[in-house]
C-alpha cells in the first residue's frame, strides 16, 4: 500500500491510498484516474440513499439481490419519465430548471403502487 498527497484548488490536500505499483502509475495518473472514478462514486451514492439501498428488509442473499433489482428496475422507470418531461423555459430567469431526482422518484413510488 502506498499513500499519495496533492494539492487541490480550495487550498488543501487530498490523500488516496492504493495497492496500484509504483513503477506502472506515478502520481499524476493515480490523480487522473481517481478524478474519473469520482463520477462513479457519485452515481453510486445517488442510487444507494435516494433508492434506499442503505438498509434491507431481508437477510437471505437472494432475497437482498431481487430488493436490489427491483429497486433498479424502478431507478430505470424514473429514469424514462424524467427524459419526457418537458420543462418550459421561464425567460429573464438566471438558471434553467432542472428536475430534483429525489422528487421525481418520489412521484414514480407513488405512481407505480
Amino acid at each position: 500500500m502506498r499513500v499519495i498527497r496533492f494539492p487541490i484548488p480550495q487550498g488543501s490536500y487530498e490523500c488516496i491510498i492504493t495497492n496500484l505499483p509504483q513503477d506502472k502509475f506515478n502520481s499524476d495518473e493515480i490523480k487522473r484516474l481517481y478524478a474519473k472514478r469520482w463520477r462513479i462514486e457519485t452515481s453510486f451514492r445517488e442510487l444507494k440513499y435516494t433508492l434506499g439501498l442503505t438498509r434491507f428488509h431481508s437477510k437471505k442473499p437472494e432475497y437482498i439481490m431481487q430488493e436490489i433489482w427491483s429497486r433498479i428496475a424502478l431507478y430505470n422507470f424514473c429514469e424514462i419519465i424524467a427524459t419526457n418531461v418537458v420543462i418550459n423555459e421561464k425567460k429573464g430567469y438566471k438558471h434553467t430548471y432542472q428536475l430534483n431526482y429525489t422528487e421525481r422518484f418520489g412521484f414514480a413510488v407513488t405512481f407505480y403502487q
